[in-house]
């Protein structure tokens, strides 16, 4: 959920956000290594294209069926 609101916020596909993955995961409240692994298993599956501090969506329909409450 938290990838479409920003993609929302920002109105872009392609957003970078100035927290680490420590940061987002304490904001997100959970495990760094779980969200890694997380963020891992999305980029594979082609959900997401990560590139350091940023975010793709290259389907963000495909994305938000995977997350039907937002």
């Amino acid at each position: 959920m938290w990838l479409l609101e920003q993609r929302e916020r920002c109105g872009a596909d392609t957003f970078s956000t100035a927290m680490t993955r420590t940061e987002l995961a304490a904001f997100l409240n959970c495990d760094r290594s779980a969200l890694s692994r997380e963020l891992s298993r999305m980029q594979e599956e082609g959900l997401i294209e990560l590139f350091r501090g940023s975010f793709k969506l290259p389907d963000p329909e495909r994305l938000h069926t995977a997350c039907p409450q937002f």
